[in-house]
């Protein structure tokens, strides 16, 4: 039996995500700022041991026309009264 441990007996390392070191960061911004653009997941390692993971922001998807909603709700109606004079009487009730 051999003294090594296991894992360096596997001729084939499989990694999920990218590595960069914080020298990579630092000189080579780019190349990690392409990778998540397009959508991959990156370790960043520091003396080969990881300290951080980088990940890709998820897109925020564009919030729906509130304006044109209630314009199809009540047309072009005004009401008699602001919501500042409701907030007025509101407050002069007590």
């Amino acid at each position: 039996m051999s003294s090594q441990p296991l894992l360096n007996n596997c001729d084939a390392k499989m990694y999920h995500m990218e590595r960069a070191s914080v020298r990579d960061l630092r000189y080579n911004f780019q190349k990690i700022e392409r990778l998540l653009e397009k959508g991959e997941e990156i370790e960043i390692t520091k003396r080969r041991k990881p300290i951080a993971r980088l990940a890709p922001v998820k897109r925020q998807r564009k919030l729906p026309d509130y304006k044109a909603q209630l314009r199809a709700i009540y047309g072009d109606r005004v009401l008699p009264t602001t919501g500042a004079e409701i907030v007025a009487w509101d407050r002069d009730r007590y």
